[in-house]
């Protein structure tokens, strides 16, 4: 294959993908134009931390809700979420052994995925050292573990 014929439709058409850092600004426009000019996407799994009183689907449910990123989505798939069939938000950590994934979940993407891209990061200004390198730095390595496991 010649470079000159690489196509990002025919490379990820069919795929599945986990995103993981769903909610921050690159992966909510990544996951936009996927599923906007992409449409033969297989599935897209998106890992969300789950807050102290909010679910990871809660937590994302409210970001496709009020962000204007997914304002051409809305018109294809409606405001309800829900509706956005090839998207599937998993609660997960990163900075636990195999992402914080019940064992369900964790042979369920060991089975589908393709492909794995990571936008997660501790972006605070304030926040302590060893969380920060916990976050920024460790976490790739627990991502590399769970892919190669």
């Amino acid at each position: 294959m010649k470079i000159s014929n690489l196509s990002i439709h025919n490379t990820l058409e069919g795929k599945t993908i986990l995103i993981i850092g769903g909610s921050g600004f690159i992966s909510k426009v990544w996951i936009s134009m996927l599923l906007e000019y992409i449409p033969k996407i297989k599935k897209i799994y998106v890992l969300i931390r789950p807050e102290k009183n909010k679910s990871a689907f809660t937590r994302y449910e409210e970001i496709y809700s009020n962000s204007p990123v997914f304002k051409n989505l809305h018109a294809i798939y409606g405001d309800e979420f829900a509706q956005v069939k090839k998207l599937e938000v998993i609660s997960g950590n990163i900075c636990e052994d195999n992402l914080g994934l019940t064992e369900q979940i964790e042979q369920k993407l060991r089975d589908e995925l393709d492909l794995v891209v990571n936008f997660a990061a501790d972006l605070r200004f304030f926040a302590p050292l060893d969380q920060m390198l916990k976050t920024n730095s460790g976490s790739t390595l627990t991502i590399a573990d769970f892919i190669l496991s």
